[in-house]
């Protein structure tokens, strides 16, 4: 392992960990991390994008990291049942808090492309029979029989 990889566990329960020069430290007792506060300790690059509300969280059953995401309320498909809507949860595989990351993000990534896909298909259903096609459909009925009825009628 290089020297600038390091991670050491001091008697404080915090993960000090050397990146070339600089030192970042990181409490080790969390239960929920914002990954977009902890960027820096997470050693996630700057120019990586991703939700500013995307969790890792630590259950007391497992030792595995889950990921948590919440859409925002307009972005988000899913029907509303209640007061409180509940977060897109995922098992990161990884007890590592970087790799449990790099994990999440790439699955918030993915998870955003299928609410996207989700929304146009259904946008596509709303627009494959608007009112206008059942306003036609009346309206030929409409004027066969006032068609018929002028006919007899003369």
């Amino acid at each position: 392992m290089l020297l600038s990889q390091q991670v050491e566990i001091n008697r404080t329960l915090e993960i000090v960990s050397t990146v070339g020069t600089q030192k970042l430290t990181m409490n080790s007792n969390w239960k929920r991390l914002n990954i977009a506060e902890n960027k820096k300790e997470l050693r996630i690059d700057r120019k990586v994008s991703f939700p500013s509300n995307l969790y890792l969280e630590r259950r007391t059953h497992t030792p595995i990291l889950y990921a948590s995401w919440l859409p925002p309320e307009e972005d988000d498909p899913r029907p509303k049942t209640g007061k409180k809507r509940r977060a897109f949860q995922k098992s990161t595989g990884s007890d590592i808090p970087r790799q449990a990351a790099l994990t999440s993000i790439y699955w918030v990534k993915e998870k955003q492309r299928e609410l996207v896909d989700l929304v146009r298909k259904k946008e596509e259903e709303t627009t494959e029979k608007s009112l206008a096609d059942y306003w036609e459909i009346h309206l030929r009925r409409f004027f066969r029989k006032i068609n018929i009825k002028l006919f007899l009628i003369n």
